[in-house]
């Protein structure tokens, strides 16, 4: 009793302190504390830490490439020029803006995973709304619904999808069969949701100012032969990602051969350089190694097979069991953030068989139904914490009011379609 005392109690301070960041402390620095802490009091041993490096170790790596290649993205212009164009496009109706930074942050999402929009467009659309001097608390809620809403289209586009799909088997065409038509429904509920909420808050803005800006938009394309190699890298290695598994090559193969050939190509190009290195968003790493550490103590609870139960006895026979799932991992997401939640769903799984219904509703109810609290996903907390650091404040309860009502929506048509379409 003792000791469930203790793992809860590491569990629990381990993601308030990693998700409040006291003193701006790294996050990644909690997380490895947690885990440090786990092992210290026996909640995990060696044979915990061989099974963590089993199940995460190509997800690890994945991310690992998928941060280089963000970062080596970046330096191409390429999240500048698009904002751009969204700005343009616009002519001065911020309705139109409000839809293009939405479609451009689905874009991210799903080509470069959540991670991309919350670190590396989302600085880019406050830059522009702040030039356009228009309120940029909606879309400040529009990337980082987005970030999480827009993450089920690909396996790439969320950690929480790696792991799902690696743990079952599921190849990267078939996740894309199944999970591409839910994606572009939950995309259309939740912008017309957002939408509608902020329809007070979108009117119009000086168009002007987007070209009397031209003379820095000028630079937005440094070097416009590394542009071009960017996006076709880009278009390669998602074509890479569909045929790789026919060769049994690992998708982070992939994702390292893209990083690879744009290291080269930009360090020709003068825009990479080793200080590059810097620009990668290393904490990342640590902070979900850390993460897997502190849930593998949780194991010994009984969470996994709580969870098991309680999906297995869900009335309705598979939609049930579909609607339970998502529910259920919806919730805990939004208790104990998405990462955590699909880490137990994984190990609750296991013994359902992984029916491919209860996988993708696991991912529609980690990836969406994170969309209710600040702290649901690290991917919120980062887009918030950085239009906080710019001085745009959303609130807790303005980000919950946004979503309140539209997620359990979502969530519940989304598990509705992967019902029927799945059985």
């Amino acid at each position: 009793m003792t000791r469930s005392v203790l793992v809860v109690g590491i569990f629990a301070a381990t993601l308030v302190l990693a998700l409040t960041k006291p003193r701006r402390i790294h996050e990644a620095v909690w997380t490895t504390c947690g885990a440090a802490a786990m092992l210290s009091v026996g909640a995990v041993d060696a044979r915990g830490l061989r099974a963590i490096y089993d199940a995460s170790r190509a997800a690890i790596l994945f991310l690992v490439a998928l941060l280089v290649l963000s970062a080596l993205v970046d330096k191409s212009g390429l999240f500048e020029w698009a904002a751009l164009r969204a700005a343009r496009s616009a002519r001065g109706d911020g309705r139109v803006l409000f839809r293009n930074v939405f479609v451009l942050g689905a874009v991210v999402t799903a080509t470069l995973s959540l991670d991309t929009t919350a670190v590396l467009l989302t600085p880019v659309v406050l830059s522009f709304v702040r030039r356009l001097d228009v309120n940029a608390r909606p879309y400040v809620v529009a990337c980082a619904f987005v970030a999480n809403a827009g993450s089920l289209a690909l396996p790439v586009s969320n950690l929480t999808n790696l792991i799902l799909a690696g743990a079952f088997h599921v190849s990267f065409a078939g996740f894309v069969v199944h999970m591409l038509p839910v994606q572009v429904g939950v995309l259309l509920v939740t912008y017309t949701s957002l939408r509608r909420h902020f329809v007070s808050e979108l009117g119009r803005f000086d168009a002007t100012k987007v070209d009397a800006g031209a003379a820095d938009f000028g630079t937005v394309i440094p070097h416009r032969r590394y542009f071009l190699t960017t996006v076709g890298v880009l278009a390669t290695a998602l074509g890479g990602y569909l045929v790789a598994p026919l060769f049994a090559i690992e998708p982070y193969v992939i994702a390292f051969a893209a990083s690879g050939v744009l290291a080269v190509a930009g360090a020709l190009a003068g825009r990479v350089r080793p200080g590059t290195a810097r620009d990668v968003s290393w904490g990342v790493v640590p902070f979900v190694i850390g993460l897997f550490v502190v849930v593998q103590g949780l194991d010994g609870l009984g969470l996994a097979p709580a969870l098991a139960r309680l999906i297995a006895g869900a009335p309705g026979g598979a939609i049930g069991r579909s609607l339970a799932t998502t529910g259920l991992t919806a919730i805990a997401s939004n208790v104990m953030n998405n990462l955590p939640a699909a880490l137990v769903a994984r190990a609750a799984l296991v013994p359902l068989g992984g029916h491919p219904a209860l996988v993708y509703a696991t991912l529609v109810g980690t990836n969406v139904g994170p969309n209710v609290v600040p702290f649901g996903s690290l991917a919120t907390v980062l887009v918030l914490t950085l239009a906080r650091e710019r001085g745009v404040r959303v609130s807790a309860w303005s980000f919950a009011r946004a979503g309140l009502w539209a997620t359990p929506l979502v969530c519940l048509l989304a598990s509705l379609a992967i019902a029927l379409t799945t059985q």
